[in-house]
């Protein structure tokens, strides 16, 4: 039926037949991603003139994703390839036409948003693909979608492919929890070393945060910024403009990605390592350190000499130091604290980029509740907590910390002790983050109301999650632990009367505790005390609807 399987017609690359099957062939060995069901529910859809957009960060799977499709339908797909700032998109519109008349019906076009008139041509693809033809486009530059909704209206299906859970990481690649938190989130072709056989793999950030940071998400949104002339009545965008013209855009949107790390507090942007959690780690060793002056040790502890000793009271009061903290700001680009300030337009800006990167899905936000006393009366305020998706970005920035602290410890039994306890509070705060957001995308939103909860009444302390299901109106409150440890201590917080009674005033009653953690799941039962489930946190995030089964009451 078809004179030839491979051409290439001006700037674009475009496989049909049999040099489609050698193309995409490699990405059958791979597993899919679960999003895979959600496009092929497009393929099926005929029904209406849309178009299907794989929509997500670099090494999220677009590529991959795509090739499978095409393979679904090999003998009436169309894979072309767009080559950057070459390619018209009116001259792929015009191959889509053609190849239609020859009995093709499923076309993919890969790096669509490289076409040089994108934006002027992108409204014309839904029509073509109609009754007789589906469209699934992709690209780099994947903000480049959400400026041209402007145009397309409800004529998309969005695919999303920048989440990606624990229990889809492992199937994808398997590993563990910290394997998940140190490289989640993002994935690199390669070969397993045993049989030589395509695999994917974790994309690891072994270079710096900033690597990944600048190719996969500050390059995504340049692009299509730097493009804003282009479209029409989008006068909300003239602040973008107004910082591209002073030639600020690639800082203001490395600023807008580096301070979502720096998110961990609930009203001042923080990281996971920010100066509070460096503060933290340094109290936790300054109370170790005044019992080991005093020769106290835990049985589990090697006793240090005194010059080991004098090197940690230095690297505690180095963690401390506001210059050490500015340095750690200034490695990853935050170097103008001064653009906080929440008056200058360009305070505008940097909430005008947040907001883009949530809707790309770098970003995510979980309630917290902060429960308060005032004239003997408990009050409950709200806020949004902002945090990375990706787990392996937060850690990044744990990484760069860590990279710093080493140079400025010389003895290495002490280093250990600096990075590790730096480590421990990272992973920890990391893996609050990986069981919120799960617990957030697993579940359904109207009927949960899901947040952290912080209680500064007559004692202060925390639950990790509270999980309430508004309907029934019961709740289950969750510690999480990066700990393989059983210790009854742990459920201090869930067991506390005075966060019980205050939490209730607002919210559901409690009616199930948990601990998530790396042991084996067990039950422990103390008399006089609610009874605590410890789960197992692979576990866990694996079959989260059936283990949060909130029709198990527990009282």
């Amino acid at each position: 039926m078809h004179s030839t399987s491979f051409f290439t017609d001006k700037s674009f690359d475009c496989y049909i037949d049999e040099d489609l099957v050698a193309y995409c062939k490699d990405a059958q060995s791979f597993n899919r991603r679960y999003c895979f069901e959600d496009a092929m529910q497009y393929l099926k859809d005929t029904g209406r003139e849309r178009i299907g957009i794989l929509y997500g960060l670099r090494r999220t799977g677009k590529t991959v994703l795509m090739q499978q499709l095409a393979m679904q339908h090999a003998d009436r797909s169309v894979y072309i390839i767009c080559n950057a700032s070459k390619t018209l998109l009116s001259d792929v519109l015009n191959k889509i036409r053609e190849l239609k008349t020859q009995g093709y019906k499923y076309f993919y076009v890969d790096e669509i948003t490289f076409c040089s008139d994108f934006i002027d041509i992108i409204n014309l693809l839904p029509p073509l693909a109609g009754s007789d033809c589906r469209i699934v486009c992709a690209g780099t530059d994947s903000f480049g979608f959400i400026l041209a909704r402007h145009y397309l209206y409800d004529r998309t299906y969005m695919i999303h492919t920048t989440y990606i859970s624990y229990k889809e990481y492992t199937e994808l690649v398997g590993g563990t929890i910290d394997d998940y938190i140190h490289f989640g989130g993002t994935f690199l072709k390669g070969r397993a070393a045993k049989d030589k056989k395509e695999i994917i793999a974790p994309y690891i950030l072994n270079k710096d945060i900033r690597e990944y940071i600048d190719t996969s998400i500050v390059s995504n949104l340049l692009h299509s910024v730097e493009r804003l002339s282009e479209y029409e009545n989008l006068a909300k965008y003239e602040p973008l403009v107004q910082v591209s013209e002073m030639n600020m855009l690639r800082e203001m949107i490395t600023l807008a990605v580096n301070r979502a790390g720096f998110s961990f507090a609930a009203k001042q942007l923080h990281s996971v390592v920010s100066a509070k959690d460096i503060a933290h780690a340094s109290r936790v060793l300054s109370r170790r350190l005044v019992d080991w002056k005093q020769g106290v040790y835990l049985p589990s502890e090697q006793q240090l000499t005194k010059p080991q000793l004098e090197e940690l009271e230095l690297a505690i009061q180095i963690l401390n130091d506001e210059d050490f903290i500015a340095a750690f700001w200034d490695s990853i680009c935050i170097q103008t604290p001064r653009l906080f300030d929440p008056i200058t337009y360009i305070q505008k800006t940097l909430n005008l980029l947040q907001s883009y990167l949530f809707e790309l899905d770098v970003l995510y936000s979980l309630c917290e509740v902060q429960f308060t006393l005032a004239n003997n009366e408990i009050i409950a305020r709200q806020n949004n907590v902002v945090s990375f998706s990706q787990p392996g970005l937060l850690y990044g920035y744990t990484k760069q910390l860590l990279a710093m602290v080493t140079p400025t410890v010389h003895d290495t039994f002490v280093q250990e002790i600096v990075t590790s306890k730096i480590e421990t509070i990272s992973l920890g705060e990391i893996l609050e983050v990986v069981v919120a957001t799960a617990v957030r995308k697993e579940l359904p939103e109207g009927q949960y109301y899901i947040a952290k909860c912080k209680f500064n009444l007559q004692q202060t302390g925390e639950y990790d999650l509270a999980v309430c299901d508004m309907q029934n109106k019961h709740s289950t409150i969750i510690e999480v632990k990066h700990s393989d440890k059983f210790v009854p201590e742990q459920a201090k917080h869930l067991w506390n009367k005075q966060f019980q009674t205050a939490f209730e005033t607002s919210l559901p009653k409690v009616t199930r505790r948990i601990i998530l953690y790396a042991g084996k799941s067990e039950i422990l039962s103390m008399e006089d005390f609610p009874k605590i489930e410890y789960i197992n946190v692979s576990d866990f995030l694996t079959d989260i609807p059936e283990v949060l089964d909130l029709s198990l009451i527990h009282i």
